[in-house]
């Protein structure tokens, strides 16, 4: 359209053929359909819906955060329909105490699975294979690890060895009690054959299926896979590591990731205003215990990062960085050049990568029916592609553990072979049979097998390509010359009937020299999307941030001698002049040398692949860090410094994270604003809305808290409790008790009730002590803890019982979850129960 204009405008005519012209609008849309549906399965539907009046939510635009539900008047919860309304899957008609609906009933044979896994020889002999084909027909047994290694931590493994080991009577008389996972270290993993029914209908499990839900809901245990719980053993991952989980959702292996870089942590206790008598030596403390290292947990998949964002946000970490790439595409941060402090490469990579997930048929028995020769080929070159990114941006001396749920050598052994061939010699595949020696394994395999979709052997990819076998691929084939390099028996594979569990396979890596340059380019090209047939989704990661390339059209015309039909013969050039990137400019500390985040990051909506994420913000106005500063005391906690807000820059914070120093210097260092960030950090502080005459929780003053309207946050107060210095009171055990149970105390004696309550007035501090402190601290966010004398009552740590509370006119009251509020009563009874044993 533009060459027309021009063209009219200097008076020529510009005659191009109607086909030509035809062809670029065709073109045009078929780029826009693909992009669209490309932004609907990344999850940015920017197509509107029809607004639905019945469900209370009249908002137009897909709702794909957490945040978006809560503006909905739905409830927070499962909505069963009555029996009848919705078939059982399957058409099963059988209820077994699988809900309402029924289940399933699934017919676990297949001739061509048995056919196949017969042939690749994964056991050593027939009888041991005919031991695996029965397990595989029965169900997965449950299983759940327990978190952290602290004293409560220790107080649950005694229970369940106390009261659930032991478990017998009428229903049980063939079912083995609960027994810990033989290679899991410290009898920190369980596992058990009881059906749901049995759970929920044998009296004797009454208190374990109770165990379990609590546990689950309060963050003491995780429920997970026994094979799932093996590749971070296999990590060895260090307090000071920095980790990226490649494929992280749902986020149980994170977990465990994050316990091991917080282990130190766990047995620290700092006192109330520990920090601020002794600042350096307090901030030395602290970056003593504080993990130095930070974990990147990255998922392709938005509302399972979403889904991994929930299930981390339990291990209170400031260490913990969430986004959603690609896993082959993960963006490389380099920092700035020629400075050897800014080393951003990882210490630990683990590879979770997609998978057929043959392996877990005993808790998903659908894929019986689905399966086929080829059902491990699809997913092969996209593994090898995540496989080396990986090994690009690991360490040198840095370990990559490679794992899949499948059995299949296509997923497995076949791609260790490329990514040792495609590296090169760089990594080293690690022997790892005398680690973890009470878990029971298989070697790798030296010769397999490559099956298609048709249920036949294929000796090529030629061949496989010639009977209509596209997804074959030569990468498939075992070479055996190049086998013999290499030690590929150090791999690892599980097999159901090994330990009655699911099957899995682990490849442990480490690095001992940097990638060849051509192999580095062959990746980043790769990454960028230039071999990709599906180039509608590169991200061309190197010219973000370089601003608007300009591209001119040269037409070449025919003479004006030639006839009106010559349109074919117009010539057109383009040339593209992209501006050269700007210098950026890197901030430091001048005490220490680190890099500071002084800009925002990823606010720009308008960019590909921007909708529907926030972005990240430092917190450094003077208007919003000065009044915290000054409520609680807690300058030594450099706000400015450490802390982020995903609200909008220029506008005032909603929430406050506290990120850890090498995890800020990590975003500070991504100035092309690379990463698509889901979350990060820790909540350790929110900001209070304030009304005319009084705020919205339980009537404190506005006038009084408008000086500074954030709050203390409870999931922090970890982190921010040995900075304060103001805000805070010591209470009894029974104080405690009270305001757990009755969610606050009165502050007067006759606590006013409004008019047409059912609100049940509270009573106040009887202690003399407690009411001289609390009336020392101004109205709004403050802590409760407990004594000196009751800490060592109990033999627990003084953050342990630390309460948030809102101190308004007439009462103090709990700032503190329903299901936190529970597992505190929860973890106090435990305490208590042990003083009076030993008593």
């Amino acid at each position: 359209k533009n060459s027309r204009q021009a063209a009219k405008n200097s008076s020529q005519e510009l005659r191009l053929p109607e086909r030509f012209l035809q062809t670029y609008i065709q073109r045009n849309k078929e780029e826009e359909r693909r992009e669209r549906e490309r932004g609907i399965k990344m999850g940015f539907n920017n197509k509107k819906r029809k607004s639905n009046p019945s469900d209370g939510n009249n908002n137009n635009n897909k709702r794909i955060q957490k945040r978006d539900f809560k503006k909905s008047n739905r409830s927070n919860s499962w909505d069963k329909e009555p029996k009848g309304k919705r078939p059982a899957r399957g058409g099963g008609k059988k209820n077994n105490g699988e809900g309402k609906y029924g289940a399933t009933e699934y017919v676990r044979e297949n001739e061509h699975f048995e056919a196949y896994y017969s042939a690749q020889k994964i056991c050593s002999s027939d009888e041991d294979f005919a031991n695996l084909m029965r397990v595989l027909k029965t169900d997965l047994p449950s299983s759940f690890r327990i978190n952290g290694v602290g004293n409560f931590a220790a107080r649950i493994k005694q229970r369940v060895k106390n009261e659930f080991a032991t478990l017998s009577g009428a229903g049980l008389e063939d079912i083995k009690p609960p027994k810990a996972v033989e290679w899991y270290p410290d009898s920190g993993a369980w596992q058990f054959s009881y059906s749901r029914l049995q759970l929920r209908s044998v009296p004797q499990l009454k208190s374990l299926h109770e165990f379990l839900k609590s546990g689950q809901e309060f963050g003491s245990i995780t429920r997970q896979e026994v094979v799932s719980m093996i590749p971070t053993q296999f990590l060895k991952v260090e307090p000071h590591h920095k980790v990226l989980d490649m494929c992280a959702a749902p986020g149980s292996k994170t977990f465990q990731v994050l316990e091991a870089l917080h282990r130190d942590f766990e047995s620290y206790d700092p006192s109330f205003g520990s920090f601020h008598a002794d600042a350096e030596g307090g901030k030395a403390e602290l970056s003593a215990k504080m993990p130095t290292g930070f974990v990147v947990a990255n998922d392709a998949d938005l509302k399972r990062c979403n889904l991994l964002t929930h299930q981390t946000k339990r291990a209170n970490s400031p260490c913990l960085l969430v986004t959603n790439h690609e896993g082959q595409n993960f963006p490389v941060i380099k920092g700035e050049p020629g400075n050897a402090q800014d080393d951003f490469k990882f210490d630990s990579i683990l590879c979770d990568v997609p998978c057929s997930g043959d392996g877990t048929m005993r808790k998903a028995p659908d894929i019986w029916a689905r399966w086929h020769g080829g059902f491990g080929n699809g997913l092969h070159s996209l593994q090898i592609k995540i496989a080396k990114r990986a090994a690009q941006i690991l360490k040198v001396g840095g370990r990559m553990v490679y794992s899949t749920c499948s059995l299949n050598p296509i997923e497995n052994e076949a791609v260790v072979m490329s990514l040792m061939k495609a590296t090169n010699g760089a990594l080293t595949l690690v022997d790892v049979s005398k680690e973890l020696p009470d878990l029971k394994r298989s070697n790798g395999l030296r010769d397999w097998q490559v099956w298609g979709k048709s249920n036949r052997r294929w000796n090529s990819a030629e061949e496989a390509h010639e009977n209509n076998e596209k997804v074959v691929a030569s990468s498939m084939f075992p070479d055996k010359e190049f086998l013999d390099t290499i030690p590929i028996e150090n791999c690892v594979r599980i097999l159901p009937h090994h330990s009655d569990t699911g099957g899995f396979f682990v490849a442990v890596f480490d690095k001992v020299r940097e990638l060849d340059p051509e192999i580095e380019t062959q990746i980043e090209n790769e990454a960028n999307g230039n071999e990709s047939k599906k180039s509608k989704t590169r991200e061309f990661s190197k010219f973000k941030g370089l601003g608007m390339a300009e591209v001119k059209c040269h037409f070449e015309y025919p003479s004006s001698s030639s006839n009106g039909d010559s349109g074919d013969q117009i010539k057109l050039s383009l040339t593209v002049e992209q501006p050269k990137p700007p210098k950026t400019k890197y901030s430091r500390d001048p005490q220490d040398g680190t890099l500071l985040f002084l800009n925002a990051h990823g606010q720009d909506q308008s960019r590909p692949g921007r909708k529907g994420f926030d972005g990240v913000a430092p917190v450094n106005s003077p208007d919003v860090v000065d009044p915290i500063n000054e409520k609680y005391g807690i300058h030594s906690l450099q706000i400015e410094k450490n802390c982020v807000t995903r609200t909008a820059a220029g506008s005032k914070p909603k929430r406050v994270y506290y990120v850890t120093p090498n995890l800020r210097q990590y975003i500070a260092a991504d100035t092309r604003e690379s990463l698509r960030i889901t979350a990060i950090g820790l909540k350790v502080f929110e900001r209070q809305n304030l009304n005319d005459d009084k705020d919205s929780y339980f009537g404190a003053d506005s006038k009084v808290l408008s000086s500074c309207n954030y709050r203390l946050n409870q999931d922090g107060l970890f982190l921010t409790l040995p900075f304060m210095t103001k805000q805070a009171i010591t209470i009894t055990i029974p104080e405690l008790l009270q305001i757990l149970k009755l969610r606050g105390l009165a502050l007067v004696e006759n606590e006013p009730v409004p008019d047409g309550s059912k609100f049940t007035p509270r009573p106040s501090f009887t202690d003399a002590e407690t009411r001289k402190h609390v009336e020392s601290c101004s109205q709004g966010s403050l802590v409760c803890l407990l004594r000196d004398e009751d800490v060592q009552k109990l033999n627990c740590s003084r953050s342990e019982f630390a309460i948030t509370c809102w101190k308004g006119k007439t009462s103090l009251n709990l700032l503190v979850s329903k299901v936190e509020t529970e597992h505190l009563l929860e973890k106090l009874k435990a305490h208590t129960r042990d003083v009076n044993d030993d008593a």
